[in-house]
């Protein structure tokens, strides 16, 4: 059903869409353009009701493998389709289902929040569940009350079906208003103007190269980024890191392994006493120098993760070591 607006809401609609458009199709080429990016660490660090759910996605190497599929071609597909206005309505309801995933992984509540948002703070409100509902609108909305290539070819039908038979004399430079169909077309600029930043954007140098390179970083020293870097590796050492999965000999229940190794958290790892035990997602020692030992039991295969940090390369040498002395038990 078309409803009845001014001439400036269908313009307001259509850029609207656009830019949600832009957002879907920009987030999905990125993670292509990020060599080595994984849902599984997303999946893994969820902490509401369907916890166990997604921490199981992330335990099944097959299972990430598809959600990486998924995620970034359904994003490309929901942004394209967005952006030109074609399948407008499929294009939002496959978005709109991508957001509800995603705003229940990580939900604005209290205790739930994934690390500290970037670009500021939600309670109970945020952006994946202000572009959902946005989205759904658009569901239900008819391509006759936006501009895009699904209302040009409604626009062609109509006109199609009121003369059926053309009358190559009457009908003599006559069709689809001019107008029309450049108001229809208004996603190929803004699909060049998205080819144009993302090339620019491939051209620039990285955040990190740029600050590298630029004198006077520091306002007091008059030093730059990489001799802060220089300085602050002088002055508390450098980290090292590194992770480790390791097969298990029988299959063992995540959650009662964890809590064994809780409650048997050793006293010293490395020569470092260990000062600190959690037990969010999986047994995490943290010793007295800052280096620390989370130890992962996967929970849908025999498979212990071992992730370590430490000052020294010997140090997370010694805190793999006593992670590879559990699995063998």
């Amino acid at each position: 059903m078309k409803l009845q607006f001014n001439k400036t809401v269908p313009w307001l609609l259509t850029i609207t869409r656009i830019v949600i458009g832009w957002h879907f199709l920009y987030e999905g080429i990125s993670k292509i353009i990020a060599t080595g990016w994984s849902s599984a660490p997303y999946l893994s660090s969820s902490r509401w009701i369907f916890a166990p759910l997604f921490q199981s996605m992330a335990d099944s190497a097959t299972a990430v493998a598809i959600i990486d599929f998924l995620n970034i071609w359904g994003m490309i597909l929901v942004g394209l389709g967005l952006m030109f206005g074609l399948f407008s309505r499929w294009a939002s309801a496959g978005g709109a289902l991508m957001l509800v995933f995603y705003f229940v992984a990580y939900p604005p509540f209290p205790g739930y929040m994934y690390g500290v948002p970037a670009e500021g703070s939600y309670l109970w409100v945020n952006r994946n569940l202000i572009e959902f509902f946005i989205l759904t609108t658009f569901i239900f909305l008819s391509s006759d009350n936006f501009f895009g290539l699904d209302r040009l070819y409604l626009k062609w039908k109509e006109e199609k079906a009121r003369k059926p038979v053309p009358d190559p004399i009457t009908d003599k430079g006559r069709g689809l208003d001019r107008r029309e169909v450049v108001k229809n077309l208004i996603s190929v600029p803004a699909i060049g103007a998205f080819a144009y930043a993302l090339y620019k954007k491939r051209k620039w140098d990285s955040f990190e190269e740029k600050l590298l390179n630029i004198d006077g970083m520091d306002a007091n020293s008059g030093a730059t980024l990489y001799e802060l870097v220089e300085q602050l590796q002088q002055d508390v050492g450098p980290v090292f890191y590194t992770r480790k999965d390791l097969r298990l000999r029988h299959a063992v229940s995540k959650e009662k392994m964890t809590e064994e190794l809780v409650q048997c958290a050793p006293s010293h790892i490395g020569g470092e006493a260990v000062q600190e035990v959690s037990n969010l997602d999986g047994a995490k020692y943290i010793l007295a120098d800052d280096s620390w030992l989370l130890i992962r039991p996967s929970g849908t295969e025999p498979v212990l993760r071992i992730y370590a940090e430490g000052r020294t390369k010997d140090m997370v040498k010694a805190l793999l070591d006593y992670g590879e002395t559990i699995a063998q038990v």
